[in-house]
């Protein structure tokens, strides 16, 4: 019995720039480099199921894809291409990569880096096929999410690559968990004809050649605060530094205006002192003096304590308070426009 040797490869590429998943493609390494093919001869994609679970910082794959050959026996190399490329991108990475065939653990073999501005390598291994055979490849693996300069996250499945197998996909569920992410305000999906529910987006195709590729884009609001005739927002200032991050932006978490404390030193003047020996938040402003501890669900201010709806936490550095309560504690009303996206400081 004859087994043709046929090279293809899985495309599951993530990179800072974009996380991103991707099915099936069928690529031949051609004088060292490779190249992607039109179409595999006898291998199709009969199904493949991507869960994705979206966190700030990381996306958790799982994928299951189920291969049927339909001519005689072939041995193929699967392998999942891993690239990083934009800005400062230097090592780019899977991290706890895992692969099994029909059920059972496979060795992966990792390739070096190659390239300079764009990187890539691959996660490859052999696969027999007996003739007629069909065989479940899955994986899992985690990666960090994509961001760019204005504090935009975003994970991205590319289908494209699965138009390389032999004829149509014929069914392709794409299913994202954004349960990580409900704090985010601005939340995008594409294509659009996808199907969200709850904490959950999901896309489903059938028979079908791929031509785009899935994508979810998530923001915190660009608020604006507004005092008086006078509209600003305080905290863009943050957003270019290198040491910034969309977790210390000013957003609604389950109702509550969170910002961090130099934000209500922006709009009411003052100083806030952070004490991490102690782990407390001083704020003075004119006369008063409010106290809290970080992490704590109360303010104390001139003898009174008065409790917080979120607790105040620390993140990246930086003191993130419930803003809304704490400038009442200090006797300033400050009120969400949901409408307009505005938070609107009155009183003082």
């Amino acid at each position: 019995m004859f087994a043709r040797k046929i090279l293809f490869w899985m495309s599951l590429m993530g990179c800072l720039a974009v996380a991103a998943c991707a099915d099936d493609g069928y690529i031949s390494g051609v004088g060292g480099t490779i190249r992607l093919m039109s179409e595999h001869p006898s291998i199709r994609m009969a199904s493949e199921r991507v869960h994705v679970t979206v966190t700030p910082d990381r996306a958790f794959v799982a994928a299951r894809f189920v291969l049927e050959n339909t001519a005689g026996p072939v041995t193929v190399r699967i392998g999942f291409p891993e690239g990083g490329g934009g800005g400062e991108v230097k090592h780019p990475r899977f991290e706890r990569f895992a692969s099994t065939v029909d059920g059972r653990p496979v060795r992966v073999r990792t390739t070096p880096w190659a390239g300079e501005r764009d990187l890539q390598r691959w996660r490859a291994k052999t696969l027999r096929f007996a003739r007629k055979q069909t065989r479940i490849v899955q994986v899992r693996y985690q990666a960090p999410t994509g961001r760019n300069v204005g504090g935009t996250r975003n994970f991205v499945c590319i289908l494209k690559t699965g138009a390389s197998w032999k004829g149509p996909i014929g069914s392709a569920t794409v299913v994202a968990d954004l349960s990580a992410i409900r704090d985010y305000q601005t939340r995008n999906y594409y294509p659009k004809n996808c199907v969200p529910r709850g904490d959950t987006v999901q896309w489903h195709f059938q028979d079908f050649e791929p031509e785009e590729n899935i994508g979810i884009a998530f923001h915190h609001a660009f608020l604006s605060f507004v005092r008086g005739h006078r509209e600003f927002r305080p905290y863009v200032r943050y957003l270019p530094a290198r040491d910034s991050d969309p977790a210390t932006e000013p957003r609604i978490a389950d109702g509550v205006l969170m910002t961090p404390a130099e934000t209500l030193v922006s709009l009411l003047g003052g100083s806030a002192q952070w004490h991490p020996e102690s782990h407390v938040l001083l704020f003075r402003r004119k006369r008063q003096r409010a106290q809290a501890q970080a992490p704590g669900n109360a303010v104390r201010v001139g003898g009174k304590e008065y409790p917080l709806p979120r607790p105040i936490r620390i993140e990246r550095g930086r003191a993130m308070i419930p803003m809304a309560a704490f400038a009442r504690a200090l006797g300033v009303d400050i009120r969400y426009d949901r409408a307009g996206r505005r938070i609107r400081v009155a009183g003082d």
